[in-house]
């Protein structure tokens, strides 16, 4: 059974039942979780074939998850159908000790606590920091208005401009790419919560700018828009590093060089 991101719900997730509404959403697997192993993941599968767990212990008792694997699941957010939030779920996973085997079932009472919830920039940097993505808000999102001060356009409104038209934008970095056959010409993708645009940054600029291409997670341009046949990019004059609008966010291009 191939070990595919799709294949299995996340374990928390509960089954389906007839009053629950019909929703569209997309259920990602054990293998976004970064440091989660396969084996693992077979253990709470098979454990969950059996029956829905009923709550955290539960789950960590059945498919014998050590202070790691929960750990691992309560910070991805995967066990927001038994627990809530990260910040419960890492409260409720935490104290949770294989009983001995006289008290194993025997009922456990103690005092419930509730933590609060994160906020959202928190959530989605926790997205990113575990799985490298994030199902909530763009974190462009979470600094428009910065952006919006210094004047940078959304991906879709650059893409709206007239060919030949000098822009400001800004996103973060998910590829660069310096093929051999392009003379020193890298490439650049850049993502906020409107869209992707590509970026052209010629030999003379990627050398005198070089630490802002290669070093920012959060890149600013300034260039002019080319269109031609339905292609579409950002020819770079002016790079800009703008990492401290968003500090937490760790490197998610893949590089090329």
């Amino acid at each position: 059974m191939p070990f595919s991101p799709l294949a299995k719900s996340i374990a928390a997730d509960a089954p389906p039942t007839k009053k629950r509404k019909a929703l569209f959403a997309l259920r990602l697997g054990f293998s976004r979780i970064s440091g989660f192993s396969e084996s693992t993941a077979r253990r709470i599968i098979e454990a969950r074939g059996e029956h829905p767990f009923r709550d955290v212990a539960d789950l960590v008792h059945r498919a014998g998850l050590d202070a790691g694997e929960r750990a691992r699941l309560a910070d991805a957010d995967a066990l927001r159908r038994l627990s809530g939030h990260r910040h419960q779920a890492r409260w409720d996973s935490a104290g949770i000790d294989k009983p001995l085997a006289v008290l194993a079932d025997a009922a456990v009472r103690e005092e419930s606590i509730r933590l609060d919830a994160p906020s959202l920039r928190k959530d989605v940097m926790s997205d990113y920091a575990t799985q490298g993505f994030t199902l909530r808000r763009h974190p462009l999102s979470l600094v428009r208005e910065a952006l919006d001060q210094r004047r940078m356009l959304r991906a879709r409104d650059v893409l709206g401009s007239h060919n030949g038209q000098r822009v400001r934008c800004a996103g973060l970095v998910t590829v660069r790419q310096r093929p051999g056959t392009a003379k020193g010409v890298t490439f650049v993708t850049l993502e906020d919560e409107t869209g992707i645009l590509n970026i052209v940054v010629w030999a003379a600029l990627a050398s005198s700018q070089r630490r802002v291409l290669i070093e920012s997670n959060v890149l600013g341009v300034e260039g002019e828009l080319q269109s031609s046949e339905g292609v579409q990019h950002v020819i770079a004059h002016r790079l800009l590093n703008l990492d401290a609008l968003l500090p937490e966010l760790g490197t998610q291009a893949r590089n090329f060089h």
